[in-house]
């Protein structure tokens, strides 16, 4: 699967799998959307967080979000980073369900 970014980067799965071979990725590990956004194969659902687009110095409290190939969305917002005037920076995976 291939992800385009609005600076012409190309991400693919075979790119994740590099990354998360070269390093654990773990819950907690943020990683940069300038690297590389969530392979939906592997990750459907996970944590961003995000800046304000107004004040890029506000961070805001991380929200679970989808990665949609072209934006992203919550499960009541169809277009997070439109309708709330937020960029998303950084995401990681979910923790584990408790057992």
């Amino acid at each position: 699967m291939e992800h385009s970014v609005s600076d012409g980067k190309s991400l693919m799965s075979r790119d994740f799998q590099i990354y998360t071979e070269m390093k654990p990725f773990q819950f907690g590990d943020w990683i940069s959307v300038t690297e590389m956004y969530p392979d939906k194969e592997l990750y459907d659902w996970v944590l961003v967080s995000m800046v304000t687009v107004e004040d890029e110095t506000f961070r805001l409290v991380p929200e679970v979000a989808e990665w949609r190939g072209d934006h992203w969305a919550t499960q009541d917002i169809d277009d997070l980073e439109h309708e709330k005037f937020v960029r998303v920076t950084h995401w990681t995976k979910l923790p584990d369900n408790p057992k």
